[in-house]
């Protein structure tokens, strides 16, 4: 490939990648809110209690594994 070519290419990859940044940027209200972090649950208090179900098909709630370490 000539020398031409590959500045062209580079050229329209680069037009093509701002090109994709402008059309996914975000909308001017959520700007200010994409650095914010969700509320977290305070320290020293238990979370919630909720149920999964496993692969298996298992369901077990947070509440079963309380006192249990995984480390």
């Amino acid at each position: 490939m000539s020398r031409t070519r590959w500045n062209i290419l580079i050229v329209v990859l680069l037009i093509a990648g701002l090109a994709w940044i402008w059309v996914n940027r975000l909308p001017a209200g959520e700007a200010s809110a994409a650095g914010v972090l969700p509320p977290a649950p305070a320290v020293g208090h238990p979370a919630p209690d909720f149920s999964l179900t496993t692969a298996a098909g298992q369901t077990f709630k947070l509440s079963d594994l309380r006192g249990h370490r995984s480390c």
